[in-house]
Parts: structure tokens; C-alpha cells; sequence
């Protein structure tokens, strides 16, 4: 049996027949996940950090290994990574507990999922600071001099993703960390569509933040993460305090804990992590080589076979080795919601449609009102699944 076949018999939905092209929305979550789950529950249903006997000891152990875990996977220190829901409540996180200024501003761009941009247009009305927004050109590419002239002296926050949900744009963050730096601002970096692709060191990417969600990367849903720098901890308010965060309560006044639990109010989502945790280990047993490579290859197979075709629209570069791992597109005189119905009905074959949560971007840049279909692929994926999906989307065509 080949390495591919091995690893897609990890995966059951595979097995049932379904061809996946939706990973950027979620990935399919491998066996080994779901039994750490269970086993979780089985054999070590116990709260952390609360309580003297073995199960909440176990329990704490291995919920302390996930934080360890989540932390070595983007280089950072334990005691620097914050478990949440996901990306979104991460950013939210830190969108409400910065201590804001009237005339303070913030940066961010035209291309960022509606979890990193809805948040900072409501801090704006709250706290009456500057949203600043970068515009990219049509391909979805930055012009750092765009961000030069966004970065002021007033900035307390930039915030960007690492590689665009809508079309695998990957922007330049290391450069952007160096602009907002030199001003005094501080980098947070959404890596929701990164981390299942890409190597990630926060120190190399220069961020002070990072937002991550478990779902995107093989793990559960309802589990994320926020790395912070472990020296700007205490400029950052918890969102929840009250169970689990507390270090000592009187009738008037309470201490929160010296330590990062103090971001982690009530019983937090145990199993979860230990699910992220094991969807890392398997990540690393895969190995980085092979899933950049097999991601390459499979984005330009993608790539090139809808450029052969007269009848599809590509969105974002020109040039596949500044795309990761989705092509969006639409077909002529089929809307996307049709086209993506037609490959399920037709093929299994699942992919998005619409805007992607990233109205912004599909109005005002690409101007594809109606959004666009969006094939998102990952290393469990198959040459002979895009032809088959090509076979598909010839057929739509012809009969639209």
C-alpha cells in the first residue's frame, strides 16, 4: 500500500467516497483525533485544575501536554498560548481587552476574513480610534508601501492574515512585524488558513500575536488558540473572568491569576485540546516536506487544468507559487452556489460558494458580486480527484 493510500485510510469520510475540496472551511479530522477524544471521555472525564483526585490529576496532565503541544507547533512558550473556542474568539479576545485610546488607530486590509476585520470595525465605533485599511491590487498582492503609509506614530494595533482564505495569497508578514515595530505597534497575525500549511515561528514571523483555530488543521471543532508575547500579557484584559481565572476574592475586590489560566474563565473545552494535540502530533508525523510538497503539487494541477478552460474565471496571482492550497473561480453563466450544488449532486465533490466570509474583498477587489466557487485542497487529496472534479465542471458548463 502506498504512503497516500496509508494516510487517506485514516480519514473515513474519504473511505465513504466523497471527494473533499472544502478544507479551508474545515478539514477532515483524522481517526486518531476522534479516538483521543473518546479516550478522553472513556478513561479521563475529570476538570482541570480543580480537585485532588486521579482523574482531574490526569486530566490536568494532559490538558497542560496540549498547551505544550499547541505552543512547540509555532515555536512559542507554554505559558505564551491561550486555548478558546477559535481564531475568531481569539481575535475578539484581544479586540476587547486592549486598553484603547480615543485617537489611537489601527491597520488592517481589504482581503482579511470577516473575524479579523467586523471586530476592529466595532472597536472603532466603540472607542472612537482609526481603522486604516490596505488595499491590495486585483491579484490580492500587497504593496508594503501601502502599509508604509497606513503605519503612523498613532497605530496601537496591525492586524493581517498570513495567507487569505479567499485566494491563497500569502502576505508578507515578516515585513509587515518590521513596519508596525518601528512605529511602536504591535502584530497580530491570523493564521487560521497557515497553520495547516505552512511551518509556523512566531519569532520569525516577527508577530505579537496569533490566532489559530484546531479545525483547519485536522483537529475538533470548538477549539483555538491566541499565542501572546508573554511580556505584553498584562497590558491585555481577560474576556471572561470568574471560574478557573481567580487568585484570591474578597467582598469587594478579586486578584486574577499570575499566570496565563487567567484568559481561560470556566471549565474550558478539555477534550478539545487534547483532540488539537493529537491532530498535531499527527501533522508532525506526516511530516512538513511531504504536506508542502503534496500541497504544491496539487494547487498547480488545480490551477493550471481551470486556466485550459476558456470558461472559468481565476481569481487572485497569476503565478501559482503565490497561492496555498485553493483556487477560487466561477464558471460562465452558471452562479456559484449552482455550480457547487451540480459537483456534490453529480461528483461528491465538496467545495464553497458565496463570499467566504469576506464580503469586503469579493466586492470591492475582486468584484465577483455573486462570490465565487473556492476548491480548497489538502494533502490527503488526489491528482485523479481533480480530474474527476475537471470531468465535472466540463460537463456543468456545456449544459448551463
Amino acid at each position: 500500500m502506498s504512503e497516500q493510500n496509508s494516510i487517506r485510510d485514516d480519514f473515513t469520510l474519504i473511505k465513504k467516497g466523497y471527494t473533499y475540496f472544502d478544507n479551508a472551511a474545515t478539514s477532515l479530522t483524522p481517526v486518531s483525533v476522534i479516538q483521543r477524544i473518546s479516550d478522553y471521555y472513556n478513561c479521563h472525564n475529570g476538570n482541570v485544575s480543580r480537585g485532588a483526585h486521579q482523574l482531574t490529576r490526569n486530566a490536568s496532565l494532559y490538558y497542560q501536554d496540549a498547551r505544550q503541544k499547541t505552543a512547540r507547533f509555532i515555536d512559542a512558550k507554554e505559558d505564551e498560548i491561550i486555548f478558546c473556542r477559535n481564531a475568531t474568539e481569539a481575535i475578539n479576545l484581544l479586540a476587547q481587552g486592549i486598553d484603547w485610546k480615543a485617537g489611537d488607530n489601527i491597520v488592517t486590509t481589504l482581503v482579511e476574513h470577516h473575524s479579523n476585520y467586523v471586530p476592529w470595525l466595532r472597536v472603532r465605533d466603540r472607542h472612537q480610534v482609526e481603522l486604516r485599511i490596505a488595499q491590495p491590487n486585483r491579484e490580492g498582492v500587497f504593496d508594503l508601501g501601502d502599509f508604509k503609509k497606513a503605519i503612523s506614530d498613532r497605530t496601537k494595533l496591525v492586524t493581517t492574515g498570513q495567507v487569505s482564505n479567499v485566494l491563497g495569497t500569502v502576505n508578507p508578514v515578516r515585513e509587515i512585524a518590521d513596519l508596525a515595530h518601528n512605529k511602536g505597534a504591535w502584530l497580530l497575525v491570523d493564521a487560521a488558513q497557515s497553520l495547516p500549511h505552512l511551518p509556523i515561528d512566531v519569532d520569525d514571523l516577527g508577530c505579537d500575536f496569533l490566532a489559530g483555530s484546531g479545525h483547519k488543521m485536522l483537529g475538533p471543532t470548538g477549539i483555538g488558540f491566541l499565542f501572546i508575547k508573554k511580556e505584553l500579557q498584562y497590558s491585555i484584559q481577560p474576556l471572561a473572568i470568574g471560574g478557573g481565572t481567580i487568585h484570591d476574592v474578597a467582598r469587594d475586590r478579586y486578584d486574577l491569576l499570575n499566570s496565563i489560566e487567567r484568559f481561560e474563565g470556566g471549565t474550558p473545552h478539555i477534550a478539545g485540546a487534547l483532540g488539537l494535540a493529537a491532530a498535531i502530533d499527527y501533522i508532525e508525523k506526516i511530516g512538513w516536506d511531504f504536506i508542502c510538497k503534496k500541497d504544491t503539487q496539487l494547487v498547480a494541477n488545480l490551477e493550471e487544468g481551470l486556466k485550459k478552460r476558456d470558461y472559468v474565471t481565476i481569481y487572485g496571482p497569476v503565478e501559482n507559487s503565490k497561492r496555498v492550497s485553493l483556487v477560487s473561480f466561477n464558471i460562465e453563466n452558471c452562479r456559484p452556489h449552482r455550480v457547487a450544488s451540480l459537483l456534490d449532486e453529480m461528483g461528491k465533490i465538496m467545495v464553497r460558494s458565496g463570499h467566504h466570509c469576506a464580503l469586503p474583498l469579493t466586492k470591492y477587489v475582486l468584484n465577483a458580486t455573486a462570490g465565487t466557487v473556492r476548491a480548497s485542497l489538502y494533502f490527503y487529496n488526489l491528482s485523479d480527484e481533480i480530474e474527476h472534479f475537471f470531468d465535472i465542471i466540463d460537463f456543468i458548463h456545456t449544459n448551463s
